[in-house]
């Protein structure tokens, strides 16, 4: 699985701390995956707990 996720670069918003960001990418629900293109535009999200199976189905890898 990190072999495959290492095309990715991801963030950790602990939202407790840092509400204002969390609001900006509209994180309603803890854990939310926010996929982002290289222009900072969302092309895919997922809300809730998802196991590595599931991570990778959304991926399509």
């Amino acid at each position: 699985m990190q072999t495959k996720l290492s095309a990715y670069f991801y963030m950790r918003i602990d939202v407790d701390n840092n509400p204002e960001l969390a609001n900006s990418f509209d994180i309603n629900v803890i854990p939310t995956l926010v996929f982002l293109d290289v222009d900072g535009k969302e092309i895919r999200r997922s809300e809730g707990y998802i196991d590595a199976t599931g991570l990778l189905n959304f991926l399509r890898i």
